[in-house]
């Protein structure tokens, strides 16, 4: 049980790490600076980095070690049109299924991303975009929704974390948010919230990661 519990928060350690972009993408993980840095030792390091490999935030590469995964440019755009499927459809159920849960979430979480704006906390604001569409899936109360997102949330965190800092993709973010909710406040659904959800995330309408190098 003890030894389960420690797997798990050095687990989560590493993996807020991987995020937050303090282990960079492509960086290679030394089991020693880890060791030293979690103040642990290599078991849970270990089982924690296989639980990581498993979700696809590191990749073994064998005679070589344990590396931060990374995504080339054709990949992130792989990346972000399964994203752009899961989430449209999530949209539709969870406005189908209670709407104005929905949007009373969904406002709230826009409320507090208002203040991190004007404050220009820029780490904050983009926890809180997490959370914006995290609310999205599990408003469907489907799992196989949630489990598919889950496939893909921590990478494209991380991927936010690293190109997300630009003030006016910030803005740009800021005001789609704005506009998914106001559509689903207007019974605007297909013609309003949707295709700005799809502007918000598709490549080909400008989304600030498609027009910068990943690697």
């Amino acid at each position: 049980m003890q030894s389960d519990l420690l797997k798990d928060i050095v687990y989560n350690r590493i993996k807020d790490k991987i995020i937050s972009g303090y282990f960079p993408l492509g960086s290679k993980l030394s089991e020693a600076r880890l060791t030293e840095e979690l103040n642990c030792n290599k078991a849970p390091i270990r089982a924690a980095l296989n639980m990581l490999n498993t979700e696809g935030l590191v990749q073994v590469k064998p005679k070589s070690g344990t590396y931060v995964f990374n995504v080339t440019n054709e990949e992130l755009n792989d990346l972000l049109y399964f994203r752009c499927s899961i989430e449209t459809e999530a949209l539709i159920l969870a406005y189908r299924k209670n709407k104005h849960s929905l949007i009373q979430k969904l406002s709230l979480i826009y409320d507090l991303m208002d203040n991190t704006i004007k404050e220009n906390n820029v780490s904050s604001y983009l926890d809180l975009d997490n959370k914006f569409h995290d609310t999205l899936i599990e408003a469907t109360s489907n799992r196989y929704f949630s489990e598919s997102f889950r496939l893909i949330s921590s990478k494209m965190a991380t991927i936010k974390n690293k190109l997300g800092s630009n003030p006016e993709h910030m803005k740009r973010s800021h005001r789609q948010h704005l506009n998914i909710i106001q559509g689903l406040i207007e019974d605007n659904l297909e013609q309003s919230s949707v295709i700005e959800l799809k502007e918000h995330i598709l490549p080909e309408h400008g989304a600030y990661w498609s027009k910068q190098n990943i690697s």
